[in-house]
């Protein structure tokens, strides 16, 4: 799930010419291809947090539960890490098409899978193809929009998140529940080939008119911006790499480990730790400098996103498991829950929207306020959850929760763009998605641990747990959202950080 709520940009009645308002007509495709992407991708998010439950019944998996979403994500990370050097270097038109492809060969592997390690397989082609899907929205409205004018175009461009995300929970628990959960992951072929249609026919237009801005040509500009020579550039693509697959793997051996439950003396204990270190070495020269200590400005603005993402997508992880093996609610039931969220994002980020020509101050208070609110709900939730409360109550709070990540991850994509320079946006973009990603990670496989150490089937002490955890993280996000704008940003000027 990501922001949502639609507005008309200015300066660009037609939508179709998104991707570039200059464009000519065939530029079209792409922005058809981009929100065609955008929605499938917001579909599978919200579908299968809420079929989860049910394939992981079947499958004989409730204990390994986080791994399905975990897992995504730490490939996602891989692919975000991929993307930031590649699109700088080529454009945005090869990562995308290669994105979408990955994405659907892991939803029609998941569909088929006929046991849980399948699935996680699945999964993990699933995340790498969305991670460099993701970086390109963002690289494309850099390239396209003022400063000022961005948050109402990252509002408008998360209006295709809407419609999917208030309908994905229901469809996915109808599916899971009268038909089969396969055909959660299935549903989301046929739009990825459609996407990946438009994506060819425009590269074979650009073969014979090679545009600047998507063929990866450079412009004036960017030979202006961007002095680095492509052996210079290659070695960096390839470093970037590198780093990435050491974190991805590196975090995919501490859940196995978390997974597992080794005992604390043992050969897969010890490849835990090792995989720790090598999260610890490698995370920190992916992301701005000073990011983990909180630095104001953009590092801050980085680590925010992190703390957000966690608190609040370890929450959805685990509240249709909640709902559906300790409250009784059918799939279908607990998917509308999770819908009446995406009712508090869409306001939230409609919100933001309103607040582009604010200072950095006053936006990076939206920011504090979206973290306090999602601080806040899943502290309702610990109460709740002790009280055995009703489940509209349940819902009453995820829509606060989502209004807090409507005004808390909108604005910041926004910020993220304010505080690069124009020739670092897909750098900048990738730091960001990869922070979403980490903290994801970092969230659901800290609720994995919590929930396999402490939960008893009927009871609901490993939920409280996991509630309390993700409270932290959303207290932690205050912190860092007090620091996200910097004495700088104040005056319009872009704030880099030389080793993004």
């Amino acid at each position: 799930m990501t922001e949502a709520s639609g507005h008309g940009l200015p300066g660009s009645a037609d939508p179709a010419n998104l991707a570039d308002p200059g464009a000519p007509p065939t530029d079209r495709a792409i922005t058809a291809a981009l929100l065609l992407l955008t929605t499938m991708i917001a579909f599978e998010n919200m579908a299968v947090a809420t079929a989860m439950p049910v394939v992981a019944a079947e499958l004989g998996a409730i204990g390994s539960y986080g791994l399905a979403f975990s897992s995504m994500m730490t490939a996602m990370l891989l692919g975000i890490v991929l993307a930031g050097p590649w699109t700088d270097r080529a454009g945005p038109l090869a990562p995308v098409f290669w994105g979408q492809a990955f994405f659907a060969i892991g939803a029609i592997v998941c569909g088929a899978a006929p046991s849980f390690p399948a699935l996680l397989l699945g999964r993990v082609i699933t995340g790498l193809g969305a991670g460099l899907v993701i970086v390109v929205e963002f690289v494309v409205v850099a390239r396209t929009f003022a400063p000022a004018d961005r948050p109402r175009v990252f509002s408008w461009m998360s209006a295709a998140w809407v419609l999917p995300s208030l309908v994905g929970g229901p469809i996915a628990g109808w599916l899971a529940s009268n038909v089969s959960w396969r055909w959660v992951f299935w549903v989301v072929v046929l739009p990825a080939g459609v996407a990946g249609a438009l994506l060819l026919a425009r590269r074979a237009a650009l073969r014979s008119s090679p545009s600047p801005r998507f063929s990866g040509d450079r412009d004036e500009t960017d030979d202006q911006a961007d002095s680095v020579s492509p052996a210079d550039e290659r070695r960096e693509h390839l470093r970037t790499a590198r780093l990435g697959a050491l974190v991805a793997g590196s975090a995919g051996l501490v859940q196995l480990a978390i997974h597992e439950r080794p005992p604390l003396v043992s050969l897969l204990s010890g490849l835990a730790g090792l995989g720790l270190l090598g999260v610890a070495a490698a995370a920190p020269k992916l992301l701005p400098s000073g990011t983990f200590r909180s630095a104001r400005g953009l590092p801050s603005v980085v680590l925010t996103r992190a703390l957000l993402n966690g608190s609040f997508l370890g929450a959805f992880a685990y509240l249709p498991l909640m709902l559906t093996q300790e409250m009784g609610l059918d799939a279908t039931s607990a998917g509308l829950v999770l819908a009446v969220g995406s009712l508090g994002w869409s306001a939230g980020s409609w919100a933001q929207g309103r607040s582009q020509r604010a200072g950095a101050d006053e936006r990076a208070r939206l920011v504090f306020i979206g973290a306090a609110l999602l601080a806040g709900g899943w502290a309702v939730f610990v109460v709740l959850t002790l009280a055995h409360a009703p489940v509209w109550a349940f819902a009453a709070t995820v829509v606060g929760g989502g209004l807090g990540m409507g005004l808390g991850s909108t604005t910041l994509s926004g910020l993220v763009l304010e505080l690069s320079p124009d020739h670092e946006h897909g750098r900048a973009s990738a730091a960001l998605q990869l922070a979403d990603v980490l903290g994801t990670v970092v969230g659901i496989a800290g609720a994995t641990a919590a929930f396999g150490l402490w939960h008893t089937p009927g009871e609901h002490r490993g939920y409280i747990i996991v509630w309390v955890g993700l409270a932290c993280f959303g207290a932690l996000g205050m912190l860092s959202a007090s620091r996200c704008a910097s004495a700088r940003s104040r005056t319009g000027n872009h704030v880099a950080d030389p080793r993004l």
